[in-house]
């Protein structure tokens, strides 16, 4: 797999740049999905920023933590010009399994559109991974996976996605995950690299009444 320049270990964030541009566009009915998400994953990242980095070393080594939020991406789906990139919104769920088991990464992204709403079937599916508790988080994120999986584009039909998934937890307890996503995206257009990011917050199991 061909790598971004933005590499697993570099702390490069890639803005959140859709939110603005969706927001941007109205509030018609048939806008009504990416305007929500737009929204919903600004408000999302305003939160994680002013949230502290969790300590590696202070991170859990047993249990596992179920994040809820956005992912960012940005695809080839121009067939006159492949290495135009349109920018995506998804949900994305990802879970962390903190007992260092082998694979500690799992989730899934899905429900991706783009400012015009124009809908990507399939998914994105999460897995592999690491948690660093060793790393400085001012040069090293704290957790990295893998990213993979088809999705489908009405005029450019199925995208392989081959990519990278690597960010760092927010909060004391992990109330958060953020970071960014990169790889390779393959097509009836050809072989592109792609970027994004995502930003997720760790939902709470509330106690049975």
């Amino acid at each position: 797999m061909k790598y971004h320049l933005v590499g697993y270990y570099m702390r490069v964030f890639v803005p959140f740049l859709l939110a603005v541009t969706l927001t941007a566009c109205g509030s018609s009915s048939g806008l009504s999905q990416a305007t929500d998400n737009a929204a919903a994953a600004d408000a999302l990242k305003d939160r994680l920023d002013e949230t502290p980095v969790s300590p590696p070393a202070q991170l859990p080594t047993l249990g596992t933590a179920e994040y809820s939020g956005f992912m960012f991406i940005d695809l080839p789906v121009t067939p006159d010009n492949p290495s135009l990139q349109t920018a995506y919104v998804g949900q994305m769920r990802m879970v962390v399994a903190f007992d260092e088991r082998a694979e500690p990464l799992s989730g899934t992204a899905a429900g991706f559109t783009d400012r015009l709403n124009v809908a990507l079937g399939g998914q994105l599916d999460l897995g592999g991974g690491t948690v660093f508790r060793g790393n400085d988080p001012d040069s090293n994120y704290t957790l990295e996976g893998a990213v993979a999986g088809r999705l489908n584009h009405p005029d450019v039909g199925a995208m392989v996605v081959d990519g990278s998934i690597a960010g760092e937890f927010r909060g004391l307890n992990q109330e958060g995950v953020q970071g960014v996503v990169f790889g390779d995206v393959t097509s009836s257009l050809g072989e592109e690299l792609f970027d994004g990011s995502f930003a997720a917050e760790r939902q709470i199991e509330e106690d049975a009444p």
